[in-house]
């Protein structure tokens, strides 16, 4: 009996032994697993910008090993759309580095297991050639012997389709303009999006002194001119395409006058506005009725008319005197109607 017993103990002791030196080995049947293992980055997603049908983009992704042991991938599936996307794969990081083929044509040529040394990287590069107007998705997946996360998805995002518009200067201030003289201000409209820009009306709101040349004609009026504003040849305002608007004042009173450009758009800001200002940095003084009729009236009593003067400019208006200068003997200014001179009135 008791040579049964120290038999089993002795039998079990190397089992546990075995147990453990199969652990420190590093390896198991899939390859993948070991006692110390690399950890992987969060290596981001592939991005694609919106691209023409037909064109190709291409966006890599770094998988870093920032662990004190190797990482081994393996078990590649790529969730995408064969027709627009192929996979290549290099160790390392550096953009000349030589490409393996990793998923092309739909056909996966990974090896079965590809290892991250400690410290090291790997890149992924995708190159997108689009067959939709759709916004690419999809996912790259692998399995890891990273303890902290056994799946590693590398998401695919594409951007939706769209234009930007900016304007520059996007306040325009005319100054100074007398009475009957015209002024020219120039801004440029650029499209800073991914797409072209179809621009649907250019507009000024909130005073007709402003008008508007396009291309030596005035687009509110000519729709033609909006069609191919960059001249490029093609429909709309091309992505990084820029083209000039010349806006004009004519001074038609002694006053400050304000308008609103309005560039309207299919662009991700449909409706862009521009302030306009003239004759808003100086003083500026208006005064109502320019003539003042008094009509029929008693004779000896005082027959009344009311004159209003309005400070039209940006700056303080400063009324020096107010008097008669003809027909004093006639015309009087009733005791206390005008106010302490001099004296100022506000902006």
């Amino acid at each position: 009996m008791t040579l049964v017993r120290s038999a089993f103990g002795l039998c079990l002791t190397f089992a546990l032994l075995g147990l453990t030196v199969l652990t420190l080995s590093g390896c198991d049947d899939d390859g993948l697993s070991a006692t110390i293992t690399g950890t992987l980055n969060d290596p981001g997603a592939f991005t694609f910008p919106k691209v023409a049908i037909g064109a190709t983009a291409e966006s890599r992704v770094v998988v870093v090993n920032d662990g004190a042991g190797p990482v081994k991938l393996k078990d590649f599936v790529g969730r995408f759309n064969a027709q627009e996307f192929d996979l290549y794969w290099h160790p390392g990081d550096s953009p000349d580095a030589e490409q393996a083929f990793g998923i092309v044509d739909g056909m996966s040529s990974f090896p079965g297991v590809i290892t991250i040394p400690a410290g090291e990287s790997l890149t992924f590069v995708m190159v997108y050639t689009p067959v939709t107007d759709e916004v690419p998705i999809g996912t790259l997946s692998m399995n890891t012997n990273d303890r902290t996360q056994l799946k590693l998805d590398i998401p695919i995002r594409g951007t939706a389709a769209s234009a930007e518009i900016i304007v520059v200067p996007n306040y325009v201030d005319f100054g100074r303009v007398p009475v009957g003289d015209m002024a020219e201000q120039v801004v440029q409209v650029s499209n800073v999006g991914v797409e072209a820009a179809v621009i649907s009306a250019l507009q000024v709101q909130g005073s007709g002194s402003f008008t508007l040349l396009l291309n030596g004609g005035d687009p509110t009026q000519d729709l033609n001119l909006l069609q191919d504003p960059d001249g490029d040849g093609q429909p709309g305002l091309a992505p990084s395409g820029t083209f000039e608007l010349t806006i004009i004042f004519r001074a038609e009173f002694e006053r400050a006058d304000r308008g609103e450009l309005s560039i309207q758009s299919d662009s991700v800001n449909p409706d862009v506005r521009v302030d306009l200002v003239a004759n808003g940095s100086s003083p500026c003084m208006q005064v109502f009725p320019e003539a003042l009729e008094f009509g029929a009236g008693l004779i000896g009593r005082p027959n009344e008319g009311i004159i209003t003067i309005e400070s039209c400019g940006a700056e303080p208006l400063q009324l020096n005197s107010i008097a008669i200068t003809d027909g004093a003997d006639t015309y009087t200014i009733r005791e206390g109607a005008t106010p302490q001179l001099p004296g100022l009135l506000a902006a």
